[in-house]
């Protein structure tokens, strides 16, 4: 039996009954299931088996839809057992919070609220700008005193869009 001679620049072929031990590995994100497969029976779930911490982590994904449901599923959850607000007021204000300013009780928690409110008053969607106005006066209205903290961020806010206003009126007068 004789050696083959290899060409030049080819490699050495493989036996015949050589086996393939190449794989590939993927992951899969499944955002709506939860890895933890033993869920105590004792924790309150919504009609969709979310519980308020699954809830808070949808609240953060970056689709507007999956935020909404997310918002609507935590509404549901806490009329259903009011007892989880005081125990995760904190968390549930922080995680909330932040869609305010998105497109699509309080005062010693109310420096969130007020950051990111005021934050949506310079929002590029005139909507959104004019729900925080809304959600400002509601906070003014309902708890003045957690609005003390916030106040002059949220009146140069005010002022700037009264600014905006004024102008935009003054150029369609004269037009």
């Amino acid at each position: 039996m004789q050696k083959a001679k290899l060409k030049l620049g080819k490699g050495k072929k493989p036996a015949n009954n050589a086996t393939d031990t190449t794989f590939k590995a993927r992951s899969i994100a499944l955002p709506v299931q939860t890895i933890a497969a033993n869920q105590d029976d004792a924790e309150p779930t919504t009609r969709r088996n979310l519980t308020l911490a699954d809830l808070m982590i949808q609240v953060k994904h970056y689709s507007v839809n999956t935020k909404k449901d997310a918002l609507i599923g935590m509404r549901e959850l806490l009329e259903a057992h009011p007892e989880l607000i005081s125990p995760n007021l904190n968390a549930i204000i922080h995680s909330t919070a932040r869609t305010i300013g998105d497109e699509q009780v309080l005062i010693p928690h109310a420096a969130p609220v007020v950051l990111h409110a005021t934050s949506a008053l310079s929002h590029i969607f005139r909507e959104i700008r004019i729900d925080s106005i809304g959600f400002l006066d509601l906070l003014m209205e309902h708890s003045p005193q957690a609005f003390l903290r916030g106040q002059q961020r949220a009146l140069d806010g005010y002022l700037s869009l009264l600014n905006l206003r004024g102008r935009s009126a003054g150029q369609s007068g004269g037009n």
